[in-house]
């Protein structure tokens, strides 16, 4: 600011040298370079100037909201201007630059020329835009007052006020909506605004925003990755939810966690060997919050087309399968080791394949593992919605009956049910339809996981009503619970 009152007081060589002090002190300051070439006007600081706004359009906006704070509208005007110039695709300028061009212009009288900026704006392309300056408030409201029609603005407005504002973001994405419903973005981000409110018939409406989103072009892959989370949330059919996922496989691809979806649902339905082609070679990315269970759906995977296989009297590609199971490749992000909170399940699927292969010591030595296997696993490698004893328990017990210790095996049986009776009685019959969407898709999970847990030690038990009865809730809270999906499919059979 010193510099650039003594620059604009005529006094040039005294500007450059308190930019020297700031250059020393922060040498990546881009105020600093918009000062320099605006005392020097050499090319050589133009280039500088030009390409790092280029290059970091955040910091184009950074710099224009200080020049605004200071009053500075020309200079600010002329900074931008610049970047606009040396831009190697004028397509592609960033919208809040033409914004912040618009405002200084209307705030210097020119209407007519704030208008034009302000209808470039419209133009930019909307991915990456989300301003962060309080500045970019008044800058995007003064946008809103002098084009009405302008979609854009109540959007990146809307962007902006969410985390502190979000009714008044959520009407600002309701206006952008109302002016260009072809807008996917908007109607995505209305989804999201829905699912997180507090009360109203919000998981309703967010899915049908979601679905708008993805009806549009272009098409982004974190909507379908979301619209799955919201379908699975509503306890939408898991045909329905693969269906969509596998018509828009060349957008799905793009994205880890919209894969991770469809892995898990063509598991739920019994396409082993496609979610195994989907996860085998691919490196699944890990980053601060994401939620990837690809290597648990490399275990259903595997444990599935064993047991598939071995009803089949494939028995090596079973015991292959089985083996496989144990072991999850480096590409699939894990904490676990080997099987993970699985080992009980792995070891006995294994003792039965070494059973059916005629190696009766192999498999009792597998059993003897399954058996001995902690009653109840660490809590990081239970599954989300697990309470009381682990469904692990169960192939614990199927291997005590293996090993004759019928007794051990009927007590454990036992706990399963009493287990789950006591988290049933903990659990909301329903979730609040007040409730956020994650509040309900948790609630649904406990819920399914006890019901689940309850059918396990009935099946154990030989009570079949009782099990089908505890499957058949399970299966009406969350529809995609893989584990009662096949053991009901066991009672039909």
């Amino acid at each position: 600011l010193k510099a650039a009152l003594l620059r604009r007081g005529g006094r040039p060589a005294e500007a450059l040298a308190a930019l020297a002090a700031a250059h020393k002190s922060d040498p990546l300051d881009v105020r600093s370079m918009a000062e320099r070439w605006l005392a020097t006007k050499a090319p050589a600081d133009a280039k500088v100037l030009a390409s790092t706004l280029n290059a970091h359009p955040h910091t184009a906006s950074e710099t224009a909201s200080e020049y605004l704070n200071a009053g500075l509208w020309k200079d600010g005007t002329d900074v931008l201007l610049q970047a606009v110039a040396a831009a190697p695709d004028k397509s592609k300028i960033h919208a809040m630059v033409y914004y912040y061009l618009g405002y200084f212009a209307a705030r210097m009288g020119r209407e007519s020329q704030a208008a034009g900026y302000y209808s470039l704006a419209t133009k930019m392309p909307a991915e990456y835009v989300f301003p962060f300056q309080s500045e970019a408030v008044d800058v995007l409201r003064h946008a809103m007052t002098a084009n009405p029609k302008d979609a854009r603005a109540p959007f990146y407005l809307g962007n902006l006020l969410f985390d502190w504002q979000p009714d008044e973001a959520t009407r600002l994405w309701e206006t952008a909506a109302a002016l260009d419903p072809a807008f996917p973005m908007v109607h995505r981000n209305l989804g999201i605004a829905y699912s997180h409110r507090p009360s109203g018939n919000s998981l309703e409406r967010a899915i049908a925003s979601l679905e708008k989103a993805v009806s549009l072009q272009p098409n982004y892959p974190i909507h379908f990755y979301e619209l799955d989370q919201l379908y699975d949330a509503a306890g939408v059919a898991p045909e329905k939810r693969l269906a969509l996922l596998e018509s828009n496989q060349a957008v799905v691809v793009r994205r880890d966690d919209a894969v991770n979806r469809e892995v898990g649902l063509k598991i739920a339905l019994g396409k082993y060997g496609d979610a195994i082609q989907l996860m085998t070679g691919r490196r699944f990315a890990v980053w601060e919050g994401g939620n990837l269970n690809v290597a648990e759906s490399w275990v259903d995977a595997h444990l599935l087309r064993g047991r598939q296989r071995l009803a089949a009297k494939q028995y090596p590609e079973a015991l292959a399968d089985f083996q496989a199971a144990g072991k999850i490749p480096d590409n699939l992000p894990s904490e676990r080791m080997a099987g993970g909170g699985r080992d009980a399940e792995i070891a006995y699927c294994l003792g039965e394949a070494q059973a059916a292969l005629g190696d009766q010591a192999q498999a009792t030595q597998f059993w003897q593992k399954a058996a001995a296997g902690a009653a109840e696993p660490p809590q990081r490698f239970r599954r989300r919605g697990e309470g009381g004893l682990s469904p692990q328990n169960y192939y614990r017990a199927l291997a005590l009956q293996k090993l004759g210790q019928d007794d051990k095996a009927v007590e454990t049986f036992r706990r399963l049910v009493e287990s789950a009776a006591q988290a049933l009685e903990k659990s909301p019959a329903r979730a609040d339809s007040g409730a956020s969407f994650e509040v309900v898709q948790a609630g649904r999970e406990s819920l399914a996981a006890a019901h689940y847990v309850s059918g396990l030690g009935y099946l154990g038990l030989k009570d079949t009503q009782k099990a089908r009865q505890a499957l058949t809730q399970a299966l009406q809270t969350d529809p995609a619970h893989l584990g009662a999906r096949l053991a009901m499919a066991g009672l039909r059979d």
